[in-house]
């Protein structure tokens, strides 16, 4: 019979056992058993066909180059959620096996590199008005006139040029910056500028680690090309932008409303009047519809209301990393990251949405 406190218990056949050593023993057994199951499995791993990974994050792999073109190492992606294998012997439970290839790889990788908020998040009539925007009659800009592009070409005798270079064009409002209307209990400092002039009183917050984040470009190994690009007139853009201090200087051009596109009542950066080769520009802004007419062009970054966030910091290895891969197309790298394409081409407008936009007035083109 089993004492009242437990410690020893009679078995089937009469005995009495220990319970502790009864444990120990069940333990035991299950980890004589457990390399058995792991060299099954990791059998079963390298019978299946291989597909490739490079395990280092300045590989060109992860953005379409040949296997043959990579001298990193690679190891072979896992599933991260073991399903059954056919091949597994009966009874042996989940099998971790290769199931996806270089493509989807390629996007898990830079899916698992951005943060949360970075991961496809769009809003409804952001998508309405991309998708809007993709199907009205463009106007070209204002700045263009008779230029063949609104960046001056590029001199082959430049020191700091070099071929293969990408353009990085970045939007300012809500991107790096966002205003405020002035308020007497806030003091200024260095993320906190209160500005004025042509008659507006304003304060201007910085980004969390928008100096740094353009720091970082402005010095990285390929020498990127940073462009300002925004919407919003130059007068108070430029004024806007004095509050990042002396890091403003990194930009090499700047480019403001006339320089956009117009389409209906928006304005739209159309990068390929820029006079650089699409395969090496990209464009960082909060705004899907605002390189609509590029769709695998665009950096998606949420629009900042003044709370703290890291996501300029968190694009830096996605964006130092194009930056060095000088003969690299940047398009299928941010096709898989960020599926903007994707997004506004199967957005359907649901009926409460058209309801509600229709009760409020927005969006209008």
């Amino acid at each position: 019979m089993a004492s009242s406190d437990g410690a020893d218990v009679e078995d089937a056949s009469g005995g009495l056992l220990h319970r502790p050593l009864k444990r120990k023993a069940r333990d035991a057994a299950e980890w004589l058993v457990r390399p058995a199951k792991w060299f099954r499995r990791a059998l079963q791993s390298l019978a299946a066909p291989r597909k490739l990974l490079c395990s280092s994050p300045e590989t060109p792999e992860l953005c379409g180059l040949d296997e043959s073109q990579c001298q990193a190492p690679v190891v072979q992606l896992q599933s991260t959620t073991c399903r059954p294998s056919s091949d597994a012997p009966a009874g042996e439970g989940s099998a971790t096996v290769p199931i996806c290839s270089v493509k989807t790889a390629r996007r898990l990788y830079f899916q698992r590199q951005l943060p949360s908020s970075h991961k496809p998040q769009w809003k409804p009539h952001h998508l309405y008005l991309a998708k809007k925007v993709q199907n009205l009659p463009r106007v070209p800009a204002a700045a263009l006139g008779s230029n063949v592009s609104l960046l001056p070409l590029r001199t082959s005798d430049a020191a700091h040029d070099v071929p293969g270079r990408l353009t990085i064009c970045i939007d300012l409002d809500q991107t790096l910056i966002t205003c405020i209307p002035p308020d007497p209990r806030h003091q200024a400092s260095e993320n906190m500028v209160p500005m004025s002039g042509h008659g507006l009183n304003f304060e201007v917050l910085i980004r969390p680690g928008a100096r740094e984040f353009l720091q970082a470009l402005a010095t990285c190994p390929g020498s990127p090309e940073l462009v300002l690009f925004t919407a919003g007139e130059q007068r108070y853009a430029e004024m806007k932008l004095q509050a990042l201090g002396p890091v403003e200087k990194v930009f090499s051009h700047r480019l403001f409303r006339n320089s956009c596109a117009r389409s209906g009542k928006l304005f739209i950066k159309d990068l390929s009047v820029l006079g650089r080769p699409l395969d090496r520009v990209l464009l960082v802004d909060d705004c899907p519809f605002c390189y609509a007419f590029q769709p695998d062009n665009g950096v998606n970054i949420s629009a900042w209301e003044g709370k703290e966030d890291e996501e300029l910091l968190s694009l830096l290895p996605l964006l130092t990393f194009l930056a060095r891969q000088l003969e690299l197309d940047v398009r299928p790298s941010l096709r898989s990251a960020f599926q903007a394409a994707a997004a506004i081409a199967d957005f359907k407008l649901t009926a409460s949405q058209a309801e509600m936009w229709q009760r409020e007035g927005f969006p209008r083109l």
